[in-house]
């Protein structure tokens, strides 16, 4: 009769040869060892002989290349990487993921006010000028500098984790860089503007018309009785 499937039978077998471990065949009537094609990528194949290979997938934890018979601790995931039921390939983690323990089958989310590259083991602070809040419900920040604190902001510390915690620039003065980790005291507002917290440039807001703004002011100033301040950008009253 023909070859059963899971075998091979060259010309005159006596008895049908089964497929070797990390192998199978699923077809009737095969006699060449070369008919028995390799476990695919993501499955093994633990006994001779096997016929389909859907039920031998490889365990979370471990990654199972083409042609294993069993996982093994050498096709193990390691810290850094995820291996997800029926992998082929270790998995890196992706940037905002990290993974600090062995055979796993996910990364975990960076936490909040730090941030994770890819492939990260563990997690690093946020740096002062910057913050690092969560992505995503399974991301957290990718890099040290993805979200930087606004031009107008500050921040002094790290771990900040929100733009929240970016502080405006002191009433006065203004700050143009973004990432900045402090004020500049000599930032002073241009005359004829003012700057009223938060100011991104010396000339944040036009001194409108009736008021007027020396260097460094908060605020326009209303014309005095008896004085006039005429058309936008008066540094002084006449």
């Amino acid at each position: 009769g023909y070859c059963p499937a899971g075998y091979y039978c060259p010309a005159g077998t006596l008895e049908p040869i089964p497929c070797p471990k990390g192998r199978y065949t699923q077809y009737t009537g095969r006699y060449r060892l070369s008919d028995c094609s390799y476990c695919p990528a993501g499955y093994y194949c633990p006994i001779a002989g096997v016929t389909t290979y859907a039920t031998y997938r490889c365990p979370v934890g471990f990654y199972c290349p083409t042609g294993t018979v069993l996982p093994t601790l050498a096709q193990s995931c390691g810290p850094g990487y995820k291996c997800p039921l029926g992998s082929g390939a270790a998995v890196v983690c992706p940037s905002g993921t990290y993974q600090d323990g062995p055979l796993e089958g996910n990364c975990k989310r960076c936490p909040r006010g730090f941030y994770c590259v890819q492939g990260s083991t563990s997690f690093a602070e946020c740096p002062e000028g910057y913050y690092c809040p969560y992505r995503s419900s399974t991301q957290g920040t990718r890099s040290a500098n993805e979200y930087p604190c606004p031009a107008g902001t500050y921040n002094p510390k790290k771990r900040a984790f929100s733009s929240e915690q970016c502080i405006p620039v002191t009433p006065g003065l203004w700050q143009s860089s973004t990432h900045a980790t402090s004020e500049n005291v000599n930032n002073h507002c241009n005359a004829g503007y003012y700057c009223d917290g938060g100011a991104s440039n010396a000339n944040y807001r036009s001194c409108p018309s009736g008021s007027y703004c020396p260097a460094g002011s908060d605020y326009h100033i209303y014309c005095p009785p008896g004085k006039y301040c005429y058309g936008s950008r008066n540094t002084n009253y006449d």
